[in-house]
């Protein structure tokens, strides 16, 4: 039987996971894994994005507790609060690499 602060763990993970599974958050985190802060707009020029649909991710991420900002006159900086984030960047693609790779040869037989 699971307790309380298994489940709370749990929901954590699927909160933590779930704020960053985007494409352009997965940027966003790389850029601040390198920079100790950035600038909305630095941000978007490094990833190529209107500032709008990046401000609104940037809002989710400070939200779910992974990114937080402050505001230096009319500029808002970022950087992350979850340090761990940049450890995420590495872990998960060797998880699915390793994960897809034992599978491609049992679908080979």
């Amino acid at each position: 039987m699971k307790n309380k602060s298994q489940d709370e763990q749990v929901n954590l993970v699927a909160h933590t996971l779930k704020a960053i599974a985007h494409p352009t958050r997965v940027g966003i985190l790389k850029l601040l894994v390198n920079n100790e802060k950035m600038s909305v707009s630095d941000i978007c020029k490094n990833l190529g994005s209107e500032q709008s649909l990046t401000s609104h991710h940037l809002a989710n991420m400070r939200a779910c507790g992974v990114l937080k900002h402050e505001r230096d006159g009319k500029q808002i900086f970022y950087s992350l609060l979850m340090k761990e984030a940049g450890d995420l960047l590495t872990s998960i693609p060797l998880a699915v690499a390793k994960a897809f790779a034992a599978v491609a040869p049992a679908k080979a037989k």
